[in-house]
């Protein structure tokens, strides 16, 4: 192997370097690989070579290089005077004139008739034809530096080997003995610089190690590192020394110029140190180091647009399962600086390449935007970020507010789009102040209203806690604490696995918060955005015993108005909601509330849930929806279902919505092939098998059922209805087909109120039937049971079962339904 330097660049090269202390061991600091070796710690002395920088003048008229060679007889780890066998002089340029480069190379020589033990040889010359190599004709001199005091000493023993690999892998040097020895023998171990600096180039190693009897070879590795700068390969020393052996191995760091290596326009990213150097340009064109070089060979003629990582990271550095002092970016406890900031926003591509980052810590309660990345800004322009996994029993992120594991806040700005695609987080994310957390996001919100701004995220996932050292918060969700003023906003295939740790205090008071997200604000000023969710579930809790508003196993409150759509479909959820306030409202399963404004449309369908939804102080509570506010626009439910226990203290509580109100006339809702089972209990007034209490604001509203059951067993001081409880104001605009409900306690289909209807019969589809009775049809209008039911369903959205099953709704190729009403769906 040929090892190059570029003289001068560095004074002094160390052929040989010293050994350790003996106290010293695999895991000493690298000031321990700089301690004198004493004189009965090695048998053989130590050979160097010195290399002085020479000024321009009369030696030298362009400058250039002096090269000493000796042994270090004394031991004292420098080359004096006394010690020197050999002096050569190399001046720059072509006969010391044209300013060409003196250059060295170090080759090892195997033994023969230059060492008879075998050693190195040094050749120097100028590089006159700037090819940044020193051929054959341009050596000027050559020396030989054998091994043992004047070569002739042995070092037979033990063999080292010379290695060479790329900036940021390892080096690992292959210890070898000769012949296997009857007892275990140690020896010590370090490196040196010679052109390459420990530290910033590579990590300086120094030990000890211990062949067990028997063994004849030991490998040792050295980590290399990288900077921003090419500069040609560079080199350090590996020495072994112990009782019959002294020898050395060369390490050569090959320079990495290409940052695209494979030419994909995104710069490279193997360390934590190059992962901390994307904020020195958050554009993402090149890779800028912290000393203020800067690389983008490698990229195509348009430039880099981004990074990519080429391995996994660990913010546990050192590897023993706890982040201190001794981990890189731990900066004194407040661990890894997010990047970007709302005056520096990160603005280009991030891609994972599937890999992992883990353990992963950020704690800075007085920061707000606090994430890997602080702030992102699409900056009118598309920009992702995929493929990225979070992990590690370690991972936690806590700021005070704008607070997510892969993002603070996050902008498409007026016309950009964001999209992020499989990345999946396990952590603890916290909040010290009042809004906008979420396990990935804490805030997506374009900074000006237009309607051609987009952000997608697809395959996302959430598995942690989230803790809330506020008194009073807002917006918090297992994936995104708010979505504000998005004009095209989609969400898929997401799934969410979390426990919520939600303080109390006094006068404290807790809004907008989902398993999901906290927040959904679909259109704003007249602007009409679009919205989508779907294929996404969501399982966990949330224990509390403040005063609350809008609280949800999916999405805490929506907004949706400027003539906006919101679609959602294909749900699931299965969260417990504790509620232990002196206040409380609009709980549910899947929506805490929703509000319809400007001629908006709402749609909902393939949604099913499950839990313990408890209002222990409060009202509006529905396993969908705790509260519906329609004051114009179109809401629909089709094919979903709850299987939730619902429990308000102080009234409105559904099976699907706990209280829901049309307020002009140009609201409407319509609820089909749908169906509830779970318990629906109030501690004061108005529970329904599918509503609590429906509030007519306007008679010209319309409202329809059409193909619904309940078995839910319901129970109120008054106003109780199988399926509605308390109907307040009356309408015109009504339809009922075909509606169900258990009638084995009491056989009031509403309990209190009026609902006017042209025609008389539309009540007579809202019917009571036995337990046994709806399980009884294997198929639409089986004429084998009496009565006959469900003449017109659908075999499409409803599988009938067996004579022993209840009707189960399609979704999916999954067939909904609980027969033995125990709140879990059967399989």
């Amino acid at each position: 192997m040929e090892s190059k330097f570029r003289s001068l660049s560095f004074a002094v090269l160390a052929v040989s370097v010293l050994t350790a202390c003996s106290d010293s061991d695999s895991n000493s600091d690298s000031t321990d690989s700089e301690a004198t070796a004493s004189s009965n710690e090695t048998s053989d002395s130590s050979v160097f070579t010195s290399s002085t920088v020479i000024d321009a003048g009369n030696v030298c008229a362009a400058g250039g290089i002096e090269i000493d060679m000796g042994f270090d007889t004394n031991g004292n780890e420098t080359l004096d005077d006394d010690e020197v066998i050999g002096t050569e002089t190399v001046c720059n340029g072509e006969d010391g004139q044209n300013g060409s480069v003196a250059l060295v190379t170090v080759t090892s020589e195997a033994a023969g008739d230059s060492c008879s033990l075998g050693g190195l040889r040094v050749d120097a010359g100028v590089d006159t034809n700037d090819n940044d190599t020193l051929d054959t004709d341009e050596i000027t001199a050559t020396e030989y530096v054998c091994n043992g005091i004047d070569g002739e000493d042995a070092n037979e023993l033990m063999t080292v080997s010379n290695v060479e690999a790329a900036e940021l892998e390892t080096l690992s040097f292959t210890l070898t003995l000769s012949d296997v020895q009857a007892s275990d023998m140690s020896f010590y171990y370090g490196t040196l610089d010679a052109t390459a600096e420990g530290g910033a180039d590579y990590e300086s190693v120094a030990g000890t190690v211990t062949f067990v009897a028997g063994e004849t070879e030991k490998t040792v590795s050295v980590a290399l590192n990288s900077d921003a700068q090419c500069e040609g390969s560079e080199y350090f020393v590996f020495q072994v020394s112990g009782e019959g052996a002294n020898v050395s191995g060369f390490g050569t760091i090959t320079d990495v110029c290409d940052v695209d290596s494979d030419d994909d326009g995104l710069v490279d990213i193997h360390s934590l140190e190059q992962l901390d150097w994307m904020r020195n340009d958050v554009t993402g064109g090149s890779l800028s180091d912290n000393e203020g070089n800067s690389l983008n060979i490698g990229c195509p003629d348009t430039g880099c647009n981004g990074y990519e990582l080429m391995k996994s990271l660990d913010f546990d550095t050192n590897s023993d399962d706890v982040l201190d002092a001794k981990d890189d970016f731990y900066n004194a406890g407040s661990g890894w600086e997010p990047i970007g900031n709302s005056t520096t926003a990160f603005s280009t591509n991030f891609e994972g390449n599937g890999y992992t980052i883990s353990n992963l810590m950020v704690t800075r309660t007085a920061t707000n935007y606090v994430g890997l990345f602080g702030y992102v800004d699409a900056n009118n322009a598309e920009i992702s970020f995929q493929n990225i996994n979070f992990e590690g029993d370690l991972t936690s992120v806590y700021g005070d507010e704008y607070v997510g594991t892969l993002a603070g806040y996050v902008t498409p700005n007026e016309t950009g789009s964001v999209n992020i695609n499989s990345v999946h987080v396990e952590g603890n994310v916290s909040r010290e102040g009042s809004s906008n957390m979420g396990g990935l996001i804490g805030r997506f919100e374009a900074d000006i209203d237009d309607n051609t701004n987009s952000v997608a995220l697809q395959d996302v996932s959430f598995v942690g806690t989230l803790n809330d050292d506020s008194g009073s918060s807002y917006n918090t969700g297992g994936i995104i604490g708010k979505v504000n003023d998005i004009a095209t906003f989609t969400l898929s295939d997401c799934s969410v696995e979390v426990t919520m740790n939600l303080i109390s205090g006094d006068d404290a008071n807790l809004s907008e918060v989902g398993a999901v997200i906290g927040e959904l604000s679909v259109g704003d000023d007249g602007v009409s955005d679009t919205a989508t969710i779907e294929r996404c579930e969501a399982q966990g809790s949330v224990a509390i015993d403040q005063e609350y508003t809008a609280m949800a196993g999916f999405i805490g409150a929506a907004t949706v108005e400027g003539t906006s759509s919101l679609y959602v479909s294909y749900i699931s959820t299965d969260f417990d909601i504790d509620t232990a306030a002196t206040d409380g409202d609009d709980l549910g399963g899947l929506f805490g509330t929703f509000e319809v404004q400007d001629n908006s449309v709402v749609e909902i369908s393939h949604s099913h849930t499950s839990g313990e939804l408890e209002n222990a102080a409060g009202s509006s509570t529905g396993g969908l929806m705790g509260g519906g506010y329609i004051e114009s626009g179109s809401v629909s439910i089709a094919s979903s279902s709850s299987i939730a226990n619902v429990y308000s203290s102080d009234g409105n509580a559904g099976g699907l919505i706990g209280f829901l109100e049309l307020e002009t006339t140009g609201s409407s809702i319509v609820i089909e092939n749908s169906f509830a089972t779970g318990t629906v209990e109030v501690g004061d007034d108005d529970a329904g098998g599918l509503i609590g209490e429906l509030e007519l604001d306007d008679s010209t509203a319309f409202f329809e059922l059409t193909n619904n059951y309940t078995l839910s067993g319901v129970t109120a001081t008054s106003n109780a209805g199988n399926l509605i409880g308390l109907v307040d104001g009356t309408a015109d605009n009504v339809s009922f087909t075909e509606n169900y409900f258990l009638n084995e306690t009491f056989d009031d289909a509403i309990g209190t109120g009026d609902i006017n209807v042209t025609d008389t019969d539309e009540l007579n589809d809202l019917v009571g039937v036995t337990l046994d009775q709806t399980k009884c049809p294997v198929s639409a209008g089986d004429t084998s049971c009496s009565p006959v039911i469900y003449s017109g369903w659908s075999s499409i959205e409803w599988d009938f079962g067996t004579t022993s099953q209840l009707p189960g709704l399609i979704t999916d190729s999954v067939t909904y339904r609980d027969n033995n009403l125990d709140g879990v769906f059967d399989e």
